[in-house]
């Protein structure tokens, strides 16, 4: 069993998604042979690892929809906002210069 810690940090990784697409790519290259959580060790990934990307990296090899590829909706609202803002922002400039 993984300690929580552990499963926590590879959540929260800035550099899971490279990990996730990389591990991909690894299941991949073992095209006619069943991908194990061995192969996966011997390709440098820890337990944690394995048992937190392990269902994203196979849902990119099955091209299912994943976080990896979809927009949060918090994400596009807060984008939203920024332009929303810029736009303001732009306006008071351009009336203080007229």
């Amino acid at each position: 069993m993984t300690a929580p810690s552990l499963l926590h940090a590879a959540r929260k990784a800035p550099d899971a998604r490279d990990r996730i697409l990389r591990m991909a790519r690894v299941m991949r290259d073992l095209e006619y042979a069943p991908c194990t959580d061995a192969h996966l060790r011997a390709a440098g990934f820890t337990d944690a690892e394995i048992e937190v990307y392990q269902p994203d990296a196979v849902g990119v090899l099955s091209r299912r929809p994943s976080p990896l590829r979809t927009i949060p909706t918090g994400r596009i609202a807060a984008n939203t906002m920024v332009r929303r803002a810029q736009g303001i922002r732009q306006r008071i400039s351009q009336g203080a210069a007229a």
